[in-house]
């Protein structure tokens, strides 16, 4: 019997000293009393033994937990049952400690318990950390909601979680911008070629792409943004969601519309000028022209000579005054813009108007100087390159367009419009829409051939060819312009 006891509280002590090193031990009586505390309690607390034996565990209480926090404790243990829980203690120093406890009541023959044993692990350094990433969470969601930029963390299946920048913009609410999709803002005309870029990204890994389209308001307006996305994934790799960045560009995107259309007027103003000066001018001219030679021809017969003879120098007259008018109509217009000047440099200083709102980029490339073009060819190109510009800035939200330009050896006039905007379905190609028709016309018209490439997401390319001599077949084989966009 005595041997089995030994053993038993053999057994006991090794127990405790496996404890004493491993975790932070106390033993109090059943009214909180500490009568024991192993060294490691002592150092992480910095009392010594001395000091902690007699007292209670106020003694390292730290004021950060309610009292009703200690009241459920106590609830617990005198009920006979297992308590756990996190806290944050007061070391001696002033310093703070939290210590992940369990306490275990030891209970008497009557039922109630008559000691506590707490067993206690430092997790001071896991709490530290989350802590800081706690702190580093609200900073990142005060920056997130307080940022003037527009920003929306968007899931994979497109729900957005917006800041208030973001629901400014749209004129939403954030719950309203929460209850909807990427698809439901944005305009019909630019989600297949955004679903493109989107699937491009996924596909491909890339961190981030920019680009530019519209959004839709509340208020059904249209709103132009700059737009930078980046994938974030996990850590396996999967895709998580995606961080959208949004510039507002509307105001800046109606501008360069303003400027383009102030710039295409100022042209229309000066052909309704001119039609008036043919108008009031030739046509009256002519009119009285007309009217002289009805009279004349009325009663030839028994008209005197000499007013016939009047009546055909007035006729004359006013046919040579008429051809004067023209001849000074057409000069007036052809110095100014076109006589004077060769195709490459009527182009140039077009592009270096529009160029001003540095917004859109223009390239021109020219490969010769063309200096003799009829004037109807010049006319007709320099009014397709406008009426091009025109579509691309409306619909196609490029920001860079390359003008290409040569006269072949076979007299023929190769020109090339390229930009990097949303492209569009070709299939789809209707030649009285957005322009097309009018340049269709003008290419008839002079007896060239016009090609479109496009494909969604990755731009347009307009190709045309003009015949420079009548009866010359336009042989676009034999072109040295290189066209990287036509499919």
């Amino acid at each position: 019997m005595k041997e089995a006891t030994n053993r038993s509280l053999q057994k006991l002590a090794d127990y405790k000293y496996a404890l004493d090193l491993s975790t932070i031990v106390t033993i109090t009586d059943s009214k909180g009393i500490i009568k024991y505390a192993n060294d490691n309690f002592c150092t992480i607390s910095k009392y010594s033994r001395e000091e902690l034996l007699g007292k209670n565990h106020n003694i390292i209480n730290s004021g950060f937990h309610a009292s009703s926090f200690f009241a459920d404790l106590w609830l617990t243990i005198l009920k006979g049952e297992v308590w756990r829980n996190e806290v944050k203690n007061k070391a001696k120093d002033g310093t703070y400690f939290w210590l992940d406890t369990t306490i275990v009541p030891f209970m008497g023959e009557e039922g109630k318990p008559y000691q506590f044993i707490a067993i206690r692990k430092d997790i001071t350094k896991r709490k530290k950390v989350e802590e800081e990433f706690r702190e580093s969470e609200e900073k990142f969601r005060f920056l997130f909601q307080n940022a003037p930029l527009g920003i929306s963390i968007t899931s994979i299946d497109g729900k957005l979680f917006p800041n208030k920048a973001f629901c400014s913009m749209l004129g939403y609410s954030e719950n309203e911008l929460k209850s909807m999709d990427w698809k439901e803002i944005t305009h019909p005309d630019d989600i297949e070629w955004n679903e493109l870029k989107v699937q491009e990204i996924i596909k491909s890994k890339k961190s981030s792409f920019f680009l530019e389209k519209r959004y839709l308001h509340k208020n059904k307006s249209i709103v132009f943004a700059e737009v930078s996305i980046s994938l974030q994934h996990d850590n396996n790799g999967y895709p998580l969601n995606f961080i959208v960045l949004f510039n507002d560009i509307t105001e800046k995107k109606n501008k360069e519309i303003e400027l383009l259309k102030a710039f295409i007027e100022g042209e229309e103003n000066e052909q309704k000028r001119i039609a008036a000066e043919l108008h009031d001018g030739v046509g009256q001219l002519l009119i009285a022209a007309n009217i002289h030679i009805s009279v004349y021809q009325s009663d030839i017969k028994n008209t005197p000579k000499e007013e016939n003879e009047l009546l055909l120098t007035n006729i004359k007259t006013l046919i040579s005054e008429a051809l004067t008018e023209t001849r000074n109509i057409s000069h007036n217009l052809s110095s100014s813009l076109l006589e004077e000047k060769n195709l490459n440099t009527i182009i140039n200083e077009m592009i270096e108007k529009i160029n001003q709102n540095k917004k859109l980029n223009i390239k021109f490339i020219h490969y010769n100087s063309i200096k003799k073009i009829e004037w109807n060819i010049k006319i007709n190109i320099y009014r397709i390159l406008q009426e091009l510009i025109s579509n691309i800035l409306k619909y196609a939200n490029a920001t860079t367009i390359t003008i290409q330009l040569k006269k072949q050896p076979n007299k023929t006039l190769i020109l090339s419009v390229e930009d990097n905007g949303i492209g569009f379905d070709k299939n789809k190609i209707k030649k009285n829409g957005i322009g097309l028709k009018n340049i269709a016309s003008r290419v008839k018209a002079l007896n060239g051939c016009l090609i479109i490439g496009t494909t969604i997401g990755e731009g347009t390319t307009i190709f045309i060819g003009i015949p420079l001599t009548q009866n010359f077949a336009v042989n676009f084989k034999n072109s040295k312009i290189m066209v990287s966009k036509l499919h």
